[in-house]
């Protein structure tokens, strides 16, 4: 799988995903690769929350901010915004 040929948003869940499991790891989640490898990145979302032990392991905020990530339906929070202080 060529990772630069993935959307923007399926790269960098991938990088978090491999930087949250290892490359070792991450190799083992066969399925969720071959549905991305298939364009099914719903799907494949879908597959990688079944995961019950890696929900586990990241916490069901970031597998879900992942999972989000990966079927592109994740939105950044917004930036919060500064106030400056009367000097």
């Amino acid at each position: 799988m060529n990772l630069y040929s993935l959307p923007n948003y399926c790269q960098e869940a991938l990088i978090e995903l491999c930087f949250n499991v290892g490359a070792v790891e991450f190799a083992d989640f066969v399925n969720t690769i071959g549905l991305i490898k298939a364009g099914n990145y719903s799907g494949a979302a879908v597959h990688l929350g079944q995961n019950l032990e890696w929900v586990k392991d990241v916490g069901p905020d970031r597998s879900k901010r992942i999972q989000d990530m990966i079927a592109g339906t994740w939105t950044p929070p917004a930036q919060p915004v500064e106030v400056a202080e009367n000097p």
